[in-house]
């Protein structure tokens, strides 16, 4: 193993180590191992792709145990039927604002019109099948990164995994830092993550799911940071917590400021589908968060149910074209209890005498607190939820506030999120760029632009 991977591994270089201890940065990106060879990649690999060349994956590819893949910024990697990244060891997949990183299929052509039909869209085909990091894997750094086109699954893999993910984590003990980066065209989870510490932030994920799946889904025994992401046009939900399988401590996420739209309307099962959903003992925090047409609500499921005491919740926002969806803003069912913060006030629509999953009168709400974004067609003349299936893309929108939108200053910053101040959580070039702060202004972009970066610059 290369000098860089052992201090990788031990995590010393990203917290708290003396000046002989940092890694040596070679100018314009940091180098680890040796130079891959641009072109076809099979089988295993390791060293740093470097920045302005072009790769392409062949088959299953692996990063093995004790090794690691360093991506610079502006690379290229293209994608070939039935591909596959396997991490046992370190990836860091390292792009920037001007340099992003692409891994995707170059023939595979985005088709975002209100009018593209579903079984012929390219994004729910799955060409490849996505990052796929084992329990070996102690880190995975992605920012700045486009991952386009994943899902397919692998029936003859050597190790059974077939995969439907476009990230999948899996080490308990394990660093999961996945900041500013993009995944688009999923037939599953944009991202599961059973088990570690992981901070999710200001990423934008489009057409996840064909009938069934989640943005962001952290299982187990995950804690850590879900915020300023903007998910649109997802099967299930945009941001899913569930302590099943939990062996450490309960699944403890912190979901702040995320916008999700329009999703829901690929998933037919009863009260799934929506925005953001906290069940079988999941516990943390949900602030700030800003769902608009979205099937349902947040959602707390019966049985088995979230750890109620343990989640603190308030100042979400939600807004309705249609009273189907106006009518769930609290999902009729289940358990999620209404907050006065939240917009719109509920002591404003719900009856006397409301107890959480009843009914109630939702007329009064379709198309009210309009977030006015900076382009963005609210309300949508002629909306349902056949053709809302449709509306799954960002495209040239811009989900900017106004200055004069209701959600600007109608949040609250008075919580802190998780590993701020833990020095051994990962920080800097091979961890956390930032872990960005709670703001009053609710979603993922707020006034001040310190969250989600993704808009027509």
């Amino acid at each position: 193993m290369d000098f860089f991977s052992l201090i990788i591994l031990g995590f010393a270089v990203m917290t708290a180590c003396s000046k002989t201890e940092e890694p040596i940065v070679s100018k314009p990106a940091t180098k680890i191992g040796e130079s891959v060879t641009p072109g076809n990649v099979s089988g295993a690999i390791k060293g740093t792709m470097m920045t302005g060349e072009t790769y392409i994956l062949n088959g299953i590819v692996t990063i093995q145990a004790g090794d690691t893949l360093l991506i610079q910024e502006g690379v290229r990697v293209h994608v070939t039927q039935g591909a596959a990244l396997d991490v046992k060891g370190v990836f860091l997949s390292l792009g920037t604002k001007e340099k992003p990183v692409w891994i995707t299929d170059p023939n595979a052509q985005k088709r975002d019109t209100p009018t593209q039909d579903l079984d012929t869209d390219p994004a729910y085909k799955g060409v490849w099948r996505g990052i796929y990091c084992f329990p070996t894997c102690p880190l995975c750094v992605i920012k700045w990164t486009h991952i386009e086109f994943c899902g397919t699954s692998i029936p003859d893999h050597p190790e059974g995994k077939s995969g439907s993910n476009g990230l999948y984590f899996a080490n308990a003990d394990g660093y999961l830092i996945f900041e500013d980066s993009w995944i688009y065209g999923m037939t599953g989870d944009g991202m599961r993550i059973e088990g570690g510490k992981i901070n999710v932030m200001r990423n934008t994920i489009e057409k996840e799911g064909f009938t069934g799946g989640d943005g962001i889904y952290p299982i187990g025994s995950t804690k850590g940071n879900v915020a300023y992401n903007l998910v649109i046009g997802h099967s299930t939900t945009s941001s899913k917590a569930n302590g099943t399988g939990a062996t450490q401590y309960r699944c403890d996420i912190a979901t702040f400021n995320n916008t999700a739209l329009n999703g829901g309307y690929r998933r037919t099962a009863s009260g799934r589908g929506g925005s953001i959903n906290y069940e079988d003992h999941a516990m943390g925090l949900i602030y700030n968060n800003m769902q608009v047409n979205c099937k349902y609500g947040i959602r707390m499921v019966k049985d088995p149910s979230p750890d109620l005491p343990n989640i603190k919740m308030g100042y979400n926002y939600n807004y309705g074209n249609m009273e189907s969806v106006c009518e769930h803003f609290y999902p009729v069912g289940y358990l999620t209890p209404p907050q006065e913060t939240d917009i719109p006030k509920p002591s404003t629509f719900l009856p006397a005498g409301y107890q959480v999953g009843d009914e109630y009168d939702a007329s009064m709400l379709i198309g009210q607190n309009d977030p006015q974004f900076v382009n963005y067609p609210l309300p949508i003349v002629g909306l349902n939820e056949d053709n809302i299936k449709l509306l799954a893309y960002v495209g040239s929108y811009d989900f900017r506030l106004k200055p004069t939108s209701p959600a600007v200053g109608a949040g609250t910053d008075n919580f802190e999120p998780y590993f701020l101040n833990d020095p051994t959580f990962p920080k800097g070039e091979f961890g956390s760029s930032e872990i960005t702060l709670p703001s009053k202004d609710i979603g993922a972009f707020p006034l001040n632009n310190k969250g989600n970066q993704h808009f027509p610059q």
